[in-house]
């Protein structure tokens, strides 16, 4: 605590790796060791750079695991929804690896843990930032536990209008639901579900997302095709089914392999990184930097994640943990330099090659919708002369 207290920002690369054990020790019989051990973990939580969420966020879900004691448990539940509190956008970007994690917690016999674990992923879902299932946060995280109420929340969904892109966020809440819709028993909740997947499928923006949710959803869907005798609601799962498979087409003609989506190279980074300093101070830097440098390349890999390429962010990511070592100036000029070189490969990888000969004079992406009604989702107009 001292030494974070002392320190800020700089301390992180060292404390962080730290917080499993800083977990655990909330376990422990002697009530100094479990005080110390709180006291340590809001220290961390308190100072925390929110671009470095990504970060520590596999350390907060690794002692949600079944088996690890509940005390342990309810310690990193109540982290991470102070950093939902704090960092709520950088929070919710990670729903995909939270919703699984703490819905182990949501499911549990002692009632606190379970009550905790569900009012901190009504948190999480804070920033979600699809205005169509906003309204229906609270409902889609209580069918996680308490299956009874998923009829209700499928008569809800199916009665609303999707307009809005839908990301990875938006589908690590909304497919536990389906799935559970086409595995009930009644007929009307499962021809509800294929009313929302079907909805649902057209507006996925990612390809990557779009394979993935047609993968997942479309054994389900045919099975709801093959065992519901009434002829309209297998005509609408037929309808359901034919969707997914037209996005899972068109995503694999986009590129989508069904692997995760490419994620930031942090080892070339930690690379790049080491030169930029190193030319900007005239030498590298020493082993004691080298926990430093990693968070560094670690934290930054989260923002091209993000494809954030703001000058201050990255800043932000790289001088308070540098400037130790090497000057704030120098820190700073070397911040510029990484983010340069980051950028750029990021653009290269982005470009497609253009055979056609030209001047530019419109390429961008846009979106149309009328009323209601998406007409084009993130279309590109790439006009030349």
């Amino acid at each position: 605590v001292q030494f974070v207290n002392a320190v800020g920002r700089p301390a992180e690369p060292f404390v962080v790796p730290l917080l499993p054990a800083v977990l655990k020790a909330l376990s422990e019989k002697d009530a100094s060791v479990k005080d110390a051990a709180s006291k340590a973990g809001d220290a961390v939580t308190a100072s925390l750079n929110p671009a470095a969420i990504k970060v520590v966020m596999p350390h907060l879900l690794e002692v949600m695991e079944p088996g690890v004691k509940p005390q342990t448990k309810m310690g990193a539940l109540g982290f991470l929804s102070t950093l939902a509190d704090t960092c709520t956008d950088e929070v919710s970007l990670c729903l995909p690896e939270i919703v699984p994690a703490v819905t182990e917690c949501m499911t549990d016999i002692k009632k606190d843990l379970s009550q905790l674990a569900t009012d901190t992923l009504v948190k999480c879902c804070g920033a979600v930032g699809n205005k169509d299932i906003e309204p229906f946060i609270p409902n889609l995280v209580r069918c996680i536990a308490k299956p009874e109420e998923v009829q209700d929340c499928v008569h809800k969904l199916a009665a609303t209008t999707f307009v809005q892109a839908v990301d990875a966020k938006t589908l690590a809440l909304l497919v536990p639901l389906l799935l559970r819709g086409l595995a009930e028993r009644s007929t009307p909740i499962r021809r509800k579900s294929c009313v929302i997947i079907d909805n649902m499928a057209k507006l996925v923006d990612s390809p990557v997302d779009a394979l993935e949710f047609a993968n997942l959803l479309t054994p389900h869907v045919d099975k709801a095709v093959k065992e519901m005798s009434n002829p309209e609601a297998r005509s609408m799962a037929e309808r359901a089914a034919a969707t997914l498979a037209q996005v899972a087409s068109d995503a694999a003609s986009q590129g989508a392999t069904g692997q995760p989506g490419a994620k930031a190279d942090t080892k070339a980074m930690r690379e790049q990184l080491s030169k930029a300093v190193a030319d900007a101070s005239g030498a590298a830097l020493g082993a004691d930097a080298e926990a430093s440098l990693q968070y560094v390349a670690d934290i930054c890999g989260a923002l091209v994640d993000m494809k954030s390429f703001a000058e201050n962010s990255w800043e932000n990511c790289v001088v308070p943990y540098l400037a130790p070592y090497i000057s704030e100036p120098t820190a700073k000029k070397a911040a510029s330099a990484f983010l340069a070189v980051c950028y750029q490969e990021v653009k290269a990888k982005e470009s497609n090659v253009d055979e056609e000969e030209g001047e530019d004079l419109c390429n961008c992406e846009f979106s149309l919708a009328y009323g209601a009604k998406v007409l084009l989702m993130n279309a590109t107009l790439h006009l030349k002369r």
